[in-house]
């Protein structure tokens, strides 16, 4: 067994023994979860214990495919963004992780078969819908700026957008209302296309305010939209920020 394949077995046998949880199961796969957190670090180290590596064996060995990247703007030139990223694990099946600039990777679901393409968009809409809590992770904490989608052959666009639905949905449930900000932030997005102009025009506002005047002057009233209106909302913002 050469370094490449002994290298892949070890690690395929520590996602065999922590992968045992069925998060969600159809006629033809199912999502399998660890018990607890599974960062990658600890597990591609041991894997790679007594193998002969090459200086970046990883990309060589473990191959990644982007499935989603989500961008977010914030303050002047500040800004931040998220991968969900797959390895192909052959029989094993693929797994999916998640890869913030603040944390390391954590490896969150292990998708069987990978290849079965039926299971992919019941799998994104099902990790949405509770911002990944019963995977393990926080998704998100806001809606992104842009999302780029890596695999559309395995999420379609009509799929994405009830993820986000879901999402959306999800969060005013538990109290956290998105609808009208979300509605507010396209408006303003078409208004002034400039991420930077926004921020600007948004500081003049608080200098001009004070913080309590400009949060009691944007302290948003919550409405109990109808489901059409929700929904042009959503498409809205689906066009403007989704790529693929």
């Amino acid at each position: 067994m050469n370094s490449a394949d002994l290298f892949r077995t070890e690690f395929q046998e520590s996602i065999d023994v922590a992968f045992i949880e069925t998060r969600l199961a159809t006629s033809r796969g199912r999502v399998l979860a660890p018990l607890e957190p599974f960062g990658l670090r600890t597990p591609i180290q041991e894997a790679a214990e007594g193998v002969v590596l090459k200086l970046d064996p990883y990309a060589e060995w473990l191959p990644s495919d982007t499935l989603l990247y989500f961008y977010w703007d914030s303050f002047g030139p500040i800004s931040f963004d998220a991968t969900i990223a797959l390895v192909d694990l052959g029989v094993t099946g693929t797994l999916a992780y998640y890869i913030t600039e603040y944390a390391p990777p954590y490896a969150f679901a292990l998708i069987q078969p990978g290849g079965d393409t039926d299971i992919w968009p019941a799998f994104v809409v099902n990790l949405f819908r509770d911002n990944g809590e019963s995977y393990g992770i926080e998704l998100f904490g806001g809606l992104p700026c842009e999302t780029f989608n890596g695999r559309p052959d395995l999420v379609s666009p009509v799929a994405l957008r009830e993820a986000f639905w879901q999402w959306i949905e999800g969060r005013e449930a538990v109290g956290r209302p998105q609808w009208e900000d979300l509605r507010d932030q396209m408006i303003e997005s078409l208004e002034q296309p400039n991420p930077l102009q926004r921020s600007s025009d948004l500081l003049q506002r608080v200098a001009r305010l004070g913080i309590d005047g400009f949060l009691a002057a944007t302290e948003p009233e919550h409405v109990d939209l109808p489901e059409d209106d929700r929904r042009r909302i959503l498409e809205n913002y689906f066009t403007l920020t989704n790529q693929w």
